[in-house]
């Protein structure tokens, strides 16, 4: 969304069309629902420099209303910032469970694949979407897990028990690497399947309007980054579908986050087991006050933390990066291997994809690359590649 902006920005620019003299009145338009705060806009668009993800916040001292329009200036010209803070539902419950395991640090401990927690997390998200679908008026039901490996081992675990579990008639994958084909069964198919699978990239633009109940894998990576894209997915089941010919919604009727979270506690020493489990357990805390804030100021305006009943504003978002225009012959290879590793994961039955990947890691490994800066003219002072 940055990059665009600034592209419409340049173009305004480049044909007058801020101070036109033909009469034109054009405006930009920006429909985000993250950014609710004109603070907020002016520090993260105004400049185009480089920025990481981040999480801004701040205090805020009075009643934000429900539907406001606030005039302020942006880049010296006059802006406006019209806020809707809402969520399409009659009553929201929001629902969390931790998983927590405590291991002694061993020099095994990371070549034994133990996976007890993942599983007991994956048949706990397995017993809830079994539970919401008994019931006839739950018509689907989203699960967001952001690792691609867990949500492939979460989906092979009803295929392997359960013949009648099948792509496109029981349940829909959506990742970033869904091709054009996927896609298009994603379209065919997304008013009648019963789960939605879903990554956040691969999930944006979408909406399952069946949807009442949303689980979430709360991911413990790129926290700022990760806020964001929980905040866009607990919007996804909203807006209007038909049955039988009659134009049905859920916005007015009663809806369900259930949120997942598991950590792992590594201890040395005994004596040290209870601080281990009291610092992760802080952990777990504040990251969900941090979640619960974020999502209360897009419903809300803001989110209560109750110490001292302080209310913040928390708005986690994306950072803004310079795209590159050519890419190397090096960079590509290393590409096409992330994307032959993150298909395994997937597909872990195309054995063909780990040969591939392996044999181009192995022919690469023996390969040296040598970076130069030729200049013809002598008189030029050395060019650095990083520069470049």
């Amino acid at each position: 969304m940055v990059s665009n902006f600034y592209l419409v920005s340049n173009f305004f620019r480049q044909y007058n069309l801020f101070h036109n003299p033909y009469g034109f009145n054009a405006k930009i338009i920006i429909a985000d629902a993250s950014i609710v705060d004109k603070k907020v806009i002016s520090q993260h668009l105004e400049k185009s420099s480089i920025e990481p993800d981040q999480i801004y916040y701040r205090g805020v001292n009075s009643e934000i209303l429900p539907l406001s329009a606030t005039n302020f200036e942006f880049n010296q010209k006059p802006a406006k910032i019209i806020n809707t803070n809402s969520y399409p539902s009659k009553n929201l419950t929001v629902k969390y469970q931790i998983f927590l395991e405590t291991k002694k640090f061993t020099e095994s401990l990371y070549k034994e694949k133990t996976n007890n927690l993942t599983s007991r997390l994956q048949q706990a998200i397995i017993s809830d979407i079994n539970r919401i679908l008994a019931y006839p008026e739950n018509k689907q039901v989203i699960v967001y897990i952001q690792d691609k490996s867990h949500l492939q081992d979460l989906i092979t675990q009803p295929e392997e028990t359960n013949t009648e579990f099948t792509e496109n008639k029981d349940y829909l994958q959506i990742h970033s690497n869904n091709s054009e084909a996927d896609k298009q069964k994603i379209k065919e198919y997304e008013n009648h399947v019963k789960i939605i699978f879903m990554t956040a990239s691969g999930s944006r633009g979408l909406s399952f309007p069946k949807a009442r109940h949303i689980l979430v894998d709360i991911p413990r990576f790129n926290i700022e980054a990760n806020l964001m894209e929980i905040i866009r997915v607990i919007y996804r089941g909203r807006s209007e579908f038909f049955e039988n010919g009659e134009k049905i919604t859920n916005d007015d009727k009663d809806k369900f986050l259930t949120f997942y979270l598991w950590e792992e506690v590594i201890f040395d020493d005994e004596k040290e087991a209870e601080l281990s489990l009291q610092e992760k357990i802080l952990n777990v805390v504040n990251l969900l006050l941090l979640l619960k804030a974020a999502i209360m100021t897009t419903i809300k305006g803001y989110g209560n933390i109750n110490i001292g009943n302080h209310r913040y504003l928390i708005i986690p978002i994306g950072g803004k990066s310079v795209s590159s225009v050519g890419e190397t012959f090096s960079g590509k290879m290393k590409n096409l291997i992330t994307l032959l590793d993150k298909e395994y994961k997937i597909n872990y039955k195309s054995k063909i994809l780990l040969e591939v990947s392996d044999k181009l890691k192995s022919l690469l490994g023996k390969t040296d690359f040598l970076l130069k800066w030729i200049d013809k003219n002598p008189k030029n002072n050395p060019v650095s590649y990083l520069n470049i």
